[in-house]
């Protein structure tokens, strides 16, 4: 049988595609399997009990809810996501895993214009299919935003993919005259809007913005190139590169809408706290502002905050309330009750002491509070009687200052996390009750997904009972699954590199124009999971302990993608040298 061509049979006027029909029957299979596991309920006020509270003042036409100290830390979408599929009456783990079914099939699609094998292309689509990250319980049944990332990465990628080989691949039938065309538009208009999701669903995507450039910078040469090509006047490029520039505009004036309903609803235009407002500038003025000793995870030591206090008015207002949070945190972090507390949950303290202070309470108050806060310190950091040292910061506010030592520390941790990833640690499925929540909040979550969850402080203890026992052989499938991907994924990783190492030497020796996009396609999804990973490193270093599934999210499909995508390209390459050397032997 060739691979080459499709395996089709035909029947009754129909033409069925065997590829098509297994790769259905498998999401199918797939579908049955995960739909039958439980949502995991946590009662995280900064995390998931956040995102339900802001789908539920969503569905009541409130749009996030009442103003609380987190409600503008985190972005809107996943939140949207939650209260679209509550007004439809949707459940939120079937919606997942087709949404996710749907993303694999698309970045299938795109990946046949490098992979030729239509065997090839089932195979990446099953193993995207079946990635264990797709259906864990920190990925799939925890609500929480962290389940749309896998989802969104692969859109993205196999966006930005098509949208590139639209115009390398179709010079004549489709550029040359493209009165009409619309396949330019859709593929910017769909990486604008993947790209906004993106970005108000994580604070930390950009991760991704190397690879979104460079794209972006790829699609617009081959813009010029296939222009002078065929010989086209300036107008014509000139069109089609303001056609490229719709993921900008879609990116800037989707935040600009979601500060405007900020505004409307809070008083004040700005999308998210963290970044955009005064708080940021705030934080940024507090890491400025070097500590007298060298404490592990804290830019903010017990000895650095007496110093703030008494340098700033404002902030010694909420003295009582930041050392009540300070002490709950100190308990809690790495290195529990040592009187300090890591820069992770330093900042939502701070947050937190100001809000229940009473100081911050409405937005607008909030905005006017941090920024007093900011000058006053920015104020100190002149003056020389105050002997504050100051240092370098980090671009984004909710990053710790860099340090000496982690030139040491990054390049390890980052290796660390790049086996975390490959061995797939921690992404399995769950059917243990959500131990994490109490029952009123479990029955919140399970009016906002349309599922259920397991209880776990005796309330329906025979629904409990009757449920494991329904869930406990999906259990066991997935998880011999996710096993079978823990014990071949680490070797193949390995293989998948040297493959690409090899087209890399081809391309060097024969300088073949046809092996560009099979070298740049599988390093853009290497380098996006490496950023990926050195950024949680450096989280992990720096912060709090953040090498964990639903951090790395993103990593898991771009990983196996890589793996798939390399490996088959080197058998493609390899198989027509061979052609070309027995053509030439004869």
């Amino acid at each position: 049988m060739n691979l080459d061509e499709p395996c089709r049979l035909k029947s009754f006027g129909w033409h069925i595609d065997y590829y098509v029909v297994v790769g259905i029957s498998l999401a199918l299979f797939k579908h049955f399997l995960v739909i039958q596991l439980p949502i995991e309920a946590r009662h995280y006020e900064l995390d998931d009990l956040l995102m339900v509270k802001m789908a539920e003042g969503l569905v009541q036409g409130q749009w996030l809810g009442d103003y609380s100290a987190a409600t503008l830390m985190k972005g809107c979408f996943f939140p949207l996501f939650l209260a679209l599929i509550n007004k439809i009456g949707l459940s939120y783990l079937s919606t997942l895993d087709w949404l996710y079914c749907g993303a694999c099939f698309l970045f299938v699609r795109e990946m046949r214009h490098i992979i030729k094998h239509r065997a090839s292309l089932l195979l990446l689509f099953v193993v995207l299919l079946f990635n264990p990250g797709s259906f864990s319980l920190t990925n799939f049944q925890r609500v929480y935003r962290s389940s749309l990332i896998l989802i969104q990465v692969l859109c993205l990628f196999a966006l930005y993919f098509g949208y590139y080989f639209y115009y390398r691949d179709y010079p004549v039938s489709a550029v040359e005259s493209d009165q009409g065309n619309w396949r330019p538009i859709l593929y910017a208009a769909g990486v604008g809007g993947v790209l906004w999701s993106i970005w108000n669903t994580r604070e930390d995507t950009i991760w991704l913005l190397p690879f979104v450039i460079t794209a972006s910078l790829l699609i617009i040469r081959e813009i010029v190139l296939l222009s002078k090509k065929l010989n086209q006047p300036s107008k014509y490029y000139l069109r089609h590169i303001l056609i490229s520039l719709i993921p900008c505009m879609i990116l800037v004036s989707g935040n600009e809408i979601v500060a405007q309903l900020n505004d409307h609803n809070y008083g004040q235009r700005i999308r998210l706290e963290c970044s955009d407002g005064n708080f940021a500038q705030a934080m940024k003025a507090i890491y400025s502002i070097k500590n007298k000793e060298n404490v592990q995870y804290t830019t903010v030591s017990h000895e650095k905050l007496e110093r703030l206090l008494s340098c700033s008015p404002s902030l010694a207002l909420i003295r009582p309330e930041l050392e009540h949070q300070m002490n709950y945190y100190d308990a809690i972090d790495r290195n529990g009750q040592d009187g300090e507390v890591e820069d992770g949950w330093f900042f939502w303290g701070l947050k937190k002491a100001a809000f229940q202070s009473g100081l911050t309470d409405t937005l607008p108050k909030s905005q006017a509070y941090w920024l007093q806060v900011a000058q006053e310190l920015q104020l100190a950091t002149q003056d020389p009687e105050a002997n504050l040292e100051v240092q370098q910061i980090m671009p984004s506010a909710l990053m710790s200052p860099w340090r000496q030592e982690y030139w040491k520390l990054l390049i390890p941790t980052t290796i660390h996390a790049v086996e975390y990833i490959a061995s797939f640690e921690d992404a399995e499925p769950s059917v243990q009750p959500s131990s994490k929540a109490n029952a009123e909040t479990t029955r919140r979550f399970e009016t906002i997904t349309n599922d259920f969850s397991l209880y776990s402080d005796g309330f329906s203890d025979s629904r409990n009972q009757a449920e494991r026992a329904r869930y406990q052989p999906t259990y066991e499938v997935l998880m011999r699954i996710a096993n079978i991907y823990k014990a071949v994924n680490k070797p193949i990783l390995v293989a998948s590199v040297c493959c690409y190492l090899f087209l890399l030497f081809w391309y060097v020796k024969e300088r073949n124009k046809q092996l560009v996009p099979v070298l740049l396609i599988p390093l853009g999804m290497f380098l996006s999971m490496a950023a990926l990973s050195a950024g949680t490193a450096y989280t992990e270093i720096s912060a709090f302990h953040a090498i964990k599934c639903f951090y790395l999210a993103g990593a898991y499909p771009l990983m196996l993608a890589f793996e798939v995508v390399s490996l088959s390209c080197f058998f493609q390459v390899a198989a027509e040298q061979a052609h070309k050397r027995k053509k030439r032997s004869q």
